[in-house]
């Protein structure tokens, strides 16, 4: 979305769209305030939207029955000032049916489909790529997009997160020596290694780059980044090449960009100042 000039300014409003104002969503696990307006505003539109839409597996809601919805669950996974301020709207100009047909039929368009389902690019841009092929983790994308939120969240909540960086050292001599088959393979071990460090402690993990898997870890400061670090690459074991760990965390008046710094720095590619 950032890379459409008009919409930057959403884009924040767009990822936490499936933050819950009591705190339980995600990515970030914001609450209340602490999610953007843009947000707050989105996950109640398209709720509404999904609600009063056919779906294959059940008719759409009339307007009243998913506003009724909406206030129901106001205070939970909705801001409630928002949903009475929508509620009103909604009562002073109810859709009609010619206007949800119309945007029913306008979703239904073949090209709009081809182009959700990814068998076209859009906006002359290859379809964003929410996992990595190879390792099902997220993407280098997410990665940064994933960072952003959470250098977001820990600015507002003032909890810090930490991030590691492992590195396969030696992957292209063993590609070169065995095969890219065997390169793979040891990728994969160390992903589901990353994989499962993420799903224990509700982390969020990618692949990097091609020899370089990440773990950001909300609510975790540096200590307990390299205690997990250690723990992660015990579980990886053996394997014909060199993991080399990097961690950092979040310190206040980080951008994200700061944090990868610092990783990068560990691993001798940046020299960074000292705090």
């Amino acid at each position: 979305v950032q890379q459409v000039p008009a919409l930057d300014p959403i884009a924040l409003g767009i990822l936490h769209h499936h933050e819950r104002f009591d705190g339980r969503g995600y990515p970030s696990g914001l609450k209340g305030e602490e999610i953007p307006q843009e947000a707050r505003i989105i996950c109640v539109a398209d709720a509404f939207s999904a609600m009063t839409s056919d779906r294959p597996y059940r008719g759409r809601m009339s307007a009243d029955d998913a506003c009724d919805e909406l206030q129901r669950f106001a205070g939970a996974q909705f801001d409630p000032e928002i949903v009475g301020l929508f509620i009103d709207e909604v009562q002073r100009r109810p859709p009609n049916d010619e206007e949800q047909s119309g945007l029913a039929a306008a979703l239904a368009d073949p090209e709009l489909q081809a182009r959700r389902s990814g068998q076209e690019q859009i906006l002359g841009q290859a379809p964003f790529a929410l996992t990595d092929s190879l390792t099902l983790l997220y993407s280098h994308r997410y990665f940064h997009e994933a960072l952003g939120a959470q250098t977001h969240r820990a600015a507002v909540q003032s909890t810090p997160f930490a991030l590691i960086v492992v590195e396969l050292d030696g992957l292209g001599d063993l590609n070169r020596r065995d095969s890219y088959a065997a390169g793979d393979a040891v990728i994969q071990r160390a992903a589901r290694a990353v994989h499962r460090a993420a799903a224990h402690t509700g982390g969020v993990a990618c692949r990097l780059s091609g020899k370089r898997l990440a773990l950001i870890l909300p609510h975790m400061d540096e200590a307990g980044g390299r205690t997990m670090a250690t723990g992660m690459l015990a579980d990886v074991g053996e394997v014909d090449v060199r993991l080399r760990p990097a961690v950092s965390a979040w310190r206040a008046g980080d951008l994200p960009q700061d944090v990868l710094d610092r990783a990068w720095a560990e691993l001798g590619y940046l020299r960074v100042s000292s705090p």
